[in-house]
C-alpha cells in the first residue's frame, strides 16, 4: 500500500473516531454547521492575493502558510479591511490549505493570530459564485450550492442583536476571563459585574442568550455560567458547545496572566463545575 493511501485512510478513521467523541476538544474535532457558526469570532468573504511560507507557532499547532487578504465583507465579527490568516497546521489530517482565490472563512483568534474555526471546512473556496458546503448539519456529506444560498443560511442562523447594558454589555465585550481578584489585590471589574448579573440573568433571557452566541470568547463563558445558574442543563449544553471552540482567551487570576483555550475552560467548568478561580454558582 503507497504511503499516501496509509495516512488517507489513518487519518479518515481517526478523524471520524474523534468526530464520534463528545468529549474530542475542539483543537481535534469537527464542528457541525451551526456550532461552527456560532463558535466563530469572524465570519467574512476574502480575497487572498498572496499566500507566504513561514513556521509561527500557536498555542498548540505550528502554522506553515500565512495567507494575506483583502475583506469583502463581514456576516460577524470586525475584522478590518485586510487580514492575515494561518493555515497548514502541522496536523496533516485538517489542516487549512491556502491558495490565492475567494473564500469564505470562519476564523477565530489563537492568542493573537487568525485560525480557521473548524479545521479545513472553515475555509471553503469559492468557484464561479459556488462553494462545498454542509447538506444537513454535520460535515458529511457537503453540497456544491450557490454563494447567495449559503450567506442566507448563515444570515438565518446569526442571533438577532439585542440591546445590552450594565453588567450584562460588561461582560459581553469582556477582553479577559477574571478571577475575582487581579494584580495585586485589585479587584475585577468582570468579576464583579459577573456578581452583579447573576440575579439579572432570569430576568432577562434575550439578553443572556445573545451573550452566549454573540460575545467574546471570554463573554460567551461568563454567558454560560450565568446560564447555568438559571438553568443548570441548559447552562452545561452551553458550556459543552464551547468545548468545539479552538479559539483562546487571556485568564487573569491575582498577578498571573495566560492563554487558555476557550475548550479547555469550558470542559474543566462541564466536568467538574471550576476552573482555577472561577466556579460555577448553583
Amino acid at each position: 500500500m503507497k504511503t499516501k493511501t496509509k495516512v488517507t485512510i489513518i487519518c479518515s478513521i481517526f478523524l471520524e473516531a474523534l468526530t464520534m467523541s463528545q468529549w474530542s476538544l475542539a483543537k481535534a474535532a469537527y464542528s457541525g454547521k451551526a456550532e461552527m457558526i456560532e463558535n466563530s469570532e469572524i465570519i467574512a468573504l476574502v480575497d487572498i492575493n498572496k499566500v507566504e511560507k513561514v513556521a509561527q507557532k500557536g498555542t498548540n499547532w505550528t502554522y506553515s502558510q500565512k495567507a494575506l487578504a483583502a475583506v469583502e465583507s463581514a456576516l460577524k465579527g470586525k475584522p478590518g479591511k485586510k487580514i492575515e490568516i494561518f493555515g497548514g497546521e502541522d496536523f496533516i489530517c485538517a489542516s487549512c490549505k491556502f491558495e490565492p482565490g475567494r473564500y469564505l472563512v470562519f476564523l477565530n483568534h489563537n492568542r493573537d493570530l487568525l485560525i480557521g474555526s473548524n479545521w479545513h471546512l472553515s475555509i471553503r473556496p469559492i468557484k464561479n459564485n459556488s462553494l462545498e458546503w454542509y447538506d444537513g448539519e454535520n460535515m458529511q456529506p457537503l453540497k456544491t450550492q450557490p454563494l447567495n444560498t449559503v450567506l442566507a443560511q448563515i444570515k438565518e442562523q446569526l442571533p438577532r442583536p439585542v440591546k445590552l447594558n450594565g453588567p450584562m454589555l460588561k461582560l459581553f465585550q469582556a477582553q479577559t476571563l477574571d478571577d475575582d481578584v487581579v494584580g495585586e489585590g485589585g479587584k475585577s471589574e468582570l468579576a464583579a459585574a459577573y456578581r452583579e448579573a447573576l440575579p439579572l440573568a432570569a430576568k432577562q433571557p434575550k439578553e443572556l442568550t445573545y451573550l452566549c452566541t454573540a460575545g467574546t470568547p471570554a463573554g460567551r463563558i461568563y454567558g454560560a455560567m450565568l446560564r447555568y445558574h438559571v438553568d443548570k442543563e441548559a447552562g452545561k449544553q452551553a458550556l459543552l458547545r464551547l468545548t468545539r471552540c479552538n479559539g483562546t482567551v487571556c485568564y487573569r487570576s491575582g498577578c498571573e496572566r495566560s492563554y487558555e483555550g476557550v475548550w479547555n475552560v469550558s470542559e474543566k467548568l462541564y466536568s467538574s463545575g471550576k476552573f482555577d478561580g472561577l466556579k460555577l454558582e448553583n
